[in-house]
């Protein structure tokens, strides 16, 4: 079916545009928010009735109305460089490179389109992917009150691009993320410049104050903030709890809880890290419960006479079997989808040794040791989380090696 544009209008933006076609059942129109049919006795006829309803196609009819273009003059537009017909100066780079795009869109060749649809499909695969993560996660977080921390960013940062949990350096924003990632079931962080960022996405260093922002714009932030809030977490029940200043949460539109208010930075600081003994002990006792569940099942299976044994065997190790169930109720907690095996452990137990012990000796140990670190983890893990007893080799504790143990250093 052969279709031909009569006529064309569009506004100075090119926001809004109307376009009147005529095809072998009549003539039509289309524009951005809609599309229908013309009745007409011939394309002077159409043309007029359309420019009489030009209005409809235009909410803004304050602005500048849309003009008709000249199809035959706008079919050759003329080159930004040389103001010749765009596409005929061979001379030219520009009209060359609108040649070869021309050409690519009217006469693709076969690797073009099929590198095409390669694109198409990885973008497919890529909205696949994030609907169903979307999907996963908002299964993960129904059914309960969910308890997302608001983090504000911090003045001192890094001073190349790099994820947002990283970008910001300052002792502050450290204890409000570690409260954030152990006793949180999501955080974000509130910034001046992006609004609200997820902990993974990477951005470059910036200055940005709200203190130094006029009030019409700070209102406008808090807006956008909120919204992107409401969108987010659309049918949870979230419970907020605000880590950052009075400037970053006296206007948001969503019900927040202040742990740090009216306290310096010192005290915020303070009170973060007994937010996370408590909430360690809340996290602990549940570990505690598990734990005694796996070690009265294991015991169940073992003859009488090697019970005894066994109980001191368990015993003698219950600190690293309780740490290694406590992590498995945080990954739980958070749905970490990542498969909790034996390497997962010792990820953890080597996360907790930075943490308590962050110096270049501890870091040297964990590398001369990595080996036997992870011999010594599969073995617990493997008698911890598994239905059958199996025959573990006697394995000398690892915690009385390690250098600095239980102190804390600078780092």
């Amino acid at each position: 079916m052969n279709t031909s544009v009569l006529a064309h209008w569009e506004s100075r933006s090119r926001k809004h545009w109307l376009t009147l076609l005529k095809d072998a059942q009549g003539y039509r129109y289309e524009s951005p928010g809609a599309r229908g049919t013309v009745v007409a006795a011939d394309d002077l006829a159409a043309i007029s009735t359309m420019e009489l309803r030009l209005s409809e196609f235009q909410p803004d009819k304050a602005k500048t109305p849309m003009r008709r273009v000249d199809l035959q003059k706008e079919s050759h537009p003329k080159c930004s460089i040389c103001r010749k017909p765009a596409g005929t100066n061979p001379s030219c780079d520009r009209c060359a490179s609108y040649q070869r795009m021309v050409q690519e869109r009217d006469h693709p060749t076969p690797t073009q389109l099929e590198e095409k649809a390669e694109w198409e499909r990885a973008f497919q695969r890529q909205q696949q992917a994030q609907s169903d993560a979307e999907a996963s996660r908002r299964l993960r977080l129904s059914g309960r009150t969910i308890t997302v921390a608001l983090v504000g960013c911090g003045k001192t940062k890094l001073d190349h691009p790099a994820p947002a949990k990283d970008l910001y350096v300052s002792p502050l924003f450290r204890a409000a993320r570690r409260f954030a990632e152990r006793c949180c079931d999501e955080w974000m962080i509130l910034s001046a410049g992006f609004g609200v960022l997820l902990p993974e996405q990477v951005i470059a260093p910036y200055e940005k104050s709200l203190l130094k922002m006029r009030l019409r714009d700070r209102e406008h932030w808090a807006d956008g903030v909120t919204k992107y809030l409401r969108q987010h977490y659309a049918g949870l029940a979230v419970r907020y709890i605000g880590l950052a200043g009075e400037e970053y949460l006296s206007r948001l539109g969503v019900p927040v809880e202040w742990p740090l208010d009216g306290l310096g930075i010192g005290g915020r600081i303070q009170r973060l890290q007994q937010m996370v003994a408590e909430c360690s002990t809340a996290e602990r006792n549940e570990a505690e419960k598990i734990l005694d569940r796996v070690i009265e099942r294991k015991r169940a299976l073992l003859p009488e006479d090697k019970r005894q044994e066994a109980d001191a065997y368990w015993l003698h190790r219950r600190g690293l079997y309780l740490f290694l169930a406590e992590q498995t109720v945080v990954a739980q907690r958070r749905g970490n989808t990542k498969e909790r095996s034996s390497a997962w452990a010792v990820e953890q137990l080597a996360s907790e040794l930075h943490y308590r012990a962050r110096n270049p000796q501890t870091t040297a140990w964990l590398k001369s040791r990595s080996a036997q670190l992870v011999g010594y983890c599969r073995a617990i893990w493997d008698e911890a989380y598994t239905d059958g007893i199996q025959s573990i080799p006697s394995l000398r504790p690892a915690w009385s090696e390690i250098p600095n143990k239980g102190k804390k250093t600078n780092g």
